[in-house]
């Protein structure tokens, strides 16, 4: 069997607009996220998704209300969708967060290098941490429910982790804008996933 998923970002925060890293800081929807939200309702109605998967943290279960309300699917919350922890990092602008936390490790948070893949900010999540946490909870809720098409609401950073670990083509960062819509497919019997289109 294999289930058709979308993936998508939140609606936007102020903390978005004042480019601050949010983490697992639970930072709720601006009226634009909201808005952006209702777009995205639109879209998984015509793409007759029947369950929604999402991270705990408000802007993404909020995002996740707002998408269900055409598509009339049930909503699983799962801790495991969260965003990255980033430790000290969180709340600190990106034009801060030379200054505050180095260029270097700026640097070695962006890259999707292999090897700076169990970087981490101080008291943070690393970026192999959190990726081996998204696809457990993504693949444990298929599997549970195994609807033929769902959908997750996430976080940029965990799109970065979802798209560069099964796309590992793909050789500079990708981001992610707020509600953006990336299709999936998840193979239950050879546990592949495919990207497909955003």
């Amino acid at each position: 069997m294999i289930t058709t998923v979308y993936i998508f970002r939140h609606g936007e925060t102020d903390w978005n607009l004042q480019r601050r890293l949010q983490g697992m800081t639970d930072i709720p929807l601006n009226e634009t996220g909201r808005e952006q939200a209702l777009g995205l309702a639109r879209n998984l109605k015509k793409l007759g998704v029947e369950i929604i998967f999402t991270s705990d943290l408000t802007r993404a279960a909020e995002t996740a209300r707002i998408a269900a309300q055409w598509t009339r699917a049930p909503i699983v919350v799962h801790s495991g969708l969260r965003e990255t922890n980033l430790g000290t990092a969180e709340g600190v602008s990106i034009d801060e967060v030379k200054s505050v936390l180095g260029e270097k490790d700026l640097e070695r948070w962006m890259s999707i290098k292999p090897e700076d893949a169990h970087f981490s900010f101080k008291d943070g999540e690393s970026k192999h941490d959190h990726r081996v946490r998204l696809f457990d909870a993504m693949e444990s809720n298929l599997k549970r429910f195994r609807m033929k098409v769902a959908a997750v609401s996430t976080h940029g950073g965990a799109m970065r982790r979802i798209l560069h670990h099964i796309r590992p083509d793909l050789t500079e960062p990708v981001l992610f804008p707020n509600c953006g819509l990336y299709k999936f497919e998840f193979n239950y019997e050879t546990g592949a996933w495919t990207h497909l289109e955003p």
